[in-house]
Formats: structure tokens, C-alpha cells, sequence
């Protein structure tokens, strides 16, 4: 979740984002979505984390908004 999604992509690949991540550069992000509310935003997050690989992967290709960020 981050209101610059541009920016936190940017931090990660450069060893600032989360130490999880550190592993696992350079990230890619592949889906966004907007949401009215951080709450809102939050429960959406946690919402798609608990889904099954084969589910996110449907979703990342069922939507246009694919960055090579």
C-alpha cells in the first residue's frame, strides 16, 4: 500500500524498501488498484494476500495496468 507506487517501487530496487524484499530485487510492479480510503486499501491488500498463486496470477492477467517500472 503506498500513495506513490512509482516512488516505493524506486525505494525497494534501490535497498530501501522493506528488508523482505532485499532478497528478491529488482521488483516489478505487475498490478494497482486506487482505493477511496487507506482502510479500504488495507483490506483489499489483505484480501489478495490470502489468495492462492493461481488467483493472483489471474488477476495480474485479467487487468491492463501492467508497469515495467
Amino acid at each position: 500500500m503506498a500513495t506513490d507506487v512509482t516512488a516505493r517501487v524506486k525505494r525497494h530496487n534501490s535497498g530501501r524498501g522493506a528488508k523482505s524484499i532485499k532478497g528478491k530485487l529488482p521488483v516489478r510492479l505487475v498490478y494497482t488498484e486506487k482505493h477511496e480510503s487507506r482502510l479500504l486499501a488495507a483490506r483489499r491488500e489483505r484480501e489478495i494476500k490470502k489468495w492462492k498463486r493461481e488467483q493472483k496470477l489471474a488477476l495480474i492477467s485479467s487487468t491492463q495496468t501492467i508497469s515495467n517500472s
